[in-house]
Parts: structure tokens; sequence; C-alpha cells
């Protein structure tokens, strides 16, 4: 199913990057921690990948 284009636009917004990464996943992984073996499933345009990227304290593991 395609994005409309006010979804393509905030998704793919700095204001969006910074809320999931400022306040959705610290309330979504509030005592979760994440690991060399997490796992991101989800279209869109990584903004979400990036924070779990940042917070697991990793560098991608793409080619591992």
């Amino acid at each position: 199913m395609a994005m409309n284009l006010l979804h393509q636009r905030r998704c793919s917004s700095v204001g969006w990057a910074d809320m999931v990464r400022d306040e959705l996943l610290p309330w979504a992984l509030a005592d979760v921690e994440l690991g060399d073996q997490t796992l991101e499933i989800g279209p869109g345009y990584g903004a979400t990948l990036r924070a779990l990227i940042e917070r697991a304290g990793g560098h991608g593991g793409r080619g591992r």
C-alpha cells in the first residue's frame, strides 16, 4: 500500500526522526536492553532503524 503525500513527508522529516529517537523509542524500550542480535522489521524511511542502531551502540551490522 502506498503512503499518501502527507504521510510520506512526515515520515521522512527530521522532526519525525527526532521524535522517534527522543520520545517514541525511549518510551517503547524503557527496560529493554538492545544487543548485537536486534532485528528491526518494517517499511519506511529508516528513522526507527537509525535510532535503534544508535541506541544499541552498533554500526548496522550489514554483511555480517
